[in-house]
């Protein structure tokens, strides 16, 4: 409960915060990238790094390029992701 506490005034202090202003779980992320949606978290700070589905494969967009997603399991156990 606490986790969510924190997560929850980090998004709302959150400039970056789009069309959600509380944080989803890797698993409410993944379902908005299936449904054509770019997500990113919080704690990047930078909404030109974000995630999406290209050709069937994430995908990370930082430094302006696309590169496939290598998950870590940081971004798996958190839950400060929100849609761009």
């Amino acid at each position: 409960m606490e986790n969510m506490e924190n997560i929850e005034s980090a998004t709302h202090r959150s400039p970056m915060v789009g069309k959600s202003d509380i944080g989803m779980t890797f698993c409410e992320a993944i379902n908005r990238i299936i449904l054509g949606e770019k997500v990113t978290r919080v704690q990047w700070a930078d909404t030109d790094v974000y995630c999406f589905l290209k050709a069937e494969v994430l995908h990370i967009h930082t430094g302006g390029k696309d590169c496939t997603w290598l998950v870590s399991s940081g971004d798996i156990e958190e839950g400060d992701w929100i849609t761009v």
